[in-house]
């Protein structure tokens, strides 16, 4: 049986978000002049303060990432989100 937590799909975002920039070692200060974005965007967002991202930053974290958007989603994190 499978007890995974099911996770808001901007929960589900943060989390993939904060997964990516730690796998690469980056500071989220650091992340964030990669990405371009300003960091008080970047720290609200994944601190809960800012409930939603534009999808022109999210493009923008994905660059800062390497990846696509489609690579992006194509995780089991949204796998199960709970739509809101």
């Amino acid at each position: 049986m499978n007890y995974k937590k099911k996770l808001t799909f901007n929960d589900a975002v943060r989390r993939r978000i904060k997964r990516l920039y730690k796998y690469k070692r980056y500071t989220m200060n650091e992340f964030a002049n990669k990405a371009g974005i300003p960091y008080s965007t970047l720290n609200s967002y994944i601190n809960s303060s800012t409930s939603s991202l534009t999808l022109s930053t999210l493009d923008k974290i994905c660059m800062g990432l390497g990846m696509s958007l489609q690579e992006f989603f194509d995780n089991e994190l949204f796998d199960d989100v709970i739509h809101e």
